[in-house]
């Protein structure tokens, strides 16, 4: 078994999150998947965005990293995209925009994790350091 690390986007537009139906998967999941050698995690969610929506994503942040299982690690990341939605492809049923108490209910239980993680880091403000006295 190929065992290599993956990476995922959280992609959120007018309180929507961004999932997509792969063809050999039973559930919705965020876009995303494995590392191919030599690619950074970053550069790895980038090119599946584009390769499963058709979009082209900015990373804002990291939201969280998960070990599964098998010993691999999953990163997921805050992302803005723009472009259209492509549709369906060789490995993609659908892409759709879905409210995310919906999307919750789509999804793996292990991405439901990180995806109410994720938008949580995402919507809730950062607790710095105040610049004021």
């Amino acid at each position: 078994m190929d065992l290599r690390d993956s990476a995922f986007a959280i992609i959120l537009h007018s309180n929507q999150v961004l999932l997509v139906k792969a063809r050999d998967k039973h559930n919705w999941q965020l876009p995303g998947g494995r590392l191919e050698s030599g690619e950074t995690p970053i550069e790895a969610v980038l090119r599946e965005v584009k390769e499963e929506t058709g979009l082209t994503a900015e990373i804002l942040q990291m939201t969280g990293k998960y070990r599964r299982e098998d010993g691999t690690v999953a990163r997921v990341y805050a992302a803005k995209a723009r472009g259209k939605l492509v549709g369906a492809s060789e490995e993609i049923l659908e892409q759709r925009w879905v409210p995310v108490l919906e999307a919750k209910e789509m999804v793996s239980s292990n991405t439901r994790r990180r995806l109410i993680e994720g938008v949580g880091r995402m919507i809730s403000p950062r607790r710095g350091k105040s610049s004021a006295g």
